[in-house]
């Protein structure tokens, strides 16, 4: 099944000031405990991380992390993450390598962290007792949002350095997502959706469809807007779309208004493009039941381009529901 985004972050920090790094190394405690633990939740995951601590581990180990799918996130274009590594040029292009991969592990630096933070549903932090020299400090964030689900004090001893805590926090409420990159038809479609999943938003409400949906507003009414989609099924002459304003995902929360003012704007479409038939589709609900990328109630409206059966360059429009 797919699973969509599932974000997790793993880091040690100073306790008392959330330290993580210094001069692109960690602090200076020694912990076996905390290696042990990041092995144990990471091995046979995918993992995202920064090009400069992705350049840390290979100077440390001499290779990328084993046993493990990393995804190094660069700006440079010519970089070589190494063997077994996924180059991604933009945060965007790394959810796109993260989705659908069960449990991710976002494993620093301080840029990639503070990304991932607005959606990771679970983070596994080392919190270590001590002061510690640091220029690399974990992002702020609210801790009322986590609820604990797991904690666990370690003393020191002749294989850790210094007194730490394992604690584990998870979101108390799940995370809007509403788009699914399963369901993107192209590869450029794909990372426009990752592009507004980063943000977080939903791109067909009003206030965000003009910077994400580049086709024109054809015609509009109070409650919903026509317009071109701008990934049309394969094999159509004509294919619009009617979005409502209101941000809406299911049936029951249409209302009579709505349904009228969706009917009248698709006859009239149908009289403005001369449409003989076609097909008029509603996508609701779970975006992983009903083949849909946005989580926003919208109709799809389109005609085929040739529906002469006998012309040699004759296919089937095809207009499902299915994921």
């Amino acid at each position: 099944m797919d699973t969509g985004l599932k974000l997790s972050i793993i880091a040690a920090m100073g306790k008392n000031d959330r330290a993580i790094g210094l001069n692109g190394k960690l602090p200076s405690w020694r912990l076996k405990n905390d290696l042990g633990r990041f092995v144990n939740l990471t091995k046979h995951h995918t993992l995202v991380v920064g090009r400069k601590t992705h350049d840390s581990i290979l100077e440390k180990l001499g290779h990328p992390l084993k046993d493990r799918k990393t995804i190094v996130v660069s700006r440079q274009p010519n970089y070589r993450p190494g063997e077994g590594c996924i180059l991604a040029s933009s945060w965007p292009e790394a959810l796109v390598g993260a989705w659908g991969q069960g449990e991710v592990f976002v494993i620093g630096g301080v840029e990639i962290y503070s990304l991932a933070l607005p959606l990771t549903s679970k983070m596994y932090f080392t919190m270590v007792d001590g002061q510690f020299s640091a220029d690399a400090f974990f992002p702020e964030f609210n801790l009322q949002d986590w609820g604990v689900v797991g904690d666990k004090l370690c003393g020191g001893d002749e294989n850790n350095s210094h007194p730490h805590r394992f604690l584990d926090l998870e979101r108390k409420s799940p995370l809007p997502i509403f788009v699914n990159l399963s369901n993107a038809r192209d590869e450029e479609q794909k990372l426009v959706m990752a592009n507004i999943l980063a943000r977080g938003i939903c791109p067909f409400c009003p206030e965000h469809l003009p910077r994400f949906h580049k086709k024109p507003i054809i015609k509009e009414s109070l409650r919903c807007i026509l317009t071109e989609n701008q990934w049309p099924y394969e094999n159509t002459r004509v294919h619009l779309m009617i979005i409502t304003k209101k941000h809406l995902e299911g049936l029951s929360d249409i209302d009579a208004d709505t349904w009228r003012e969706v009917l009248e704007l698709a006859q009239w479409a149908e009289r403005e493009y001369g449409i003989e038939g076609g097909g008029f589709n509603l996508r609701f609900g779970n975006t992983f039941v009903n083949g849909a990328t946005v989580n926003h109630l919208h109709f799809q409206l389109a005609t085929a381009n040739i529906t002469d059966k006998t012309d040699p360059n004759y296919k089937k429009v095809r207009f499902s529901i299915s994921p």
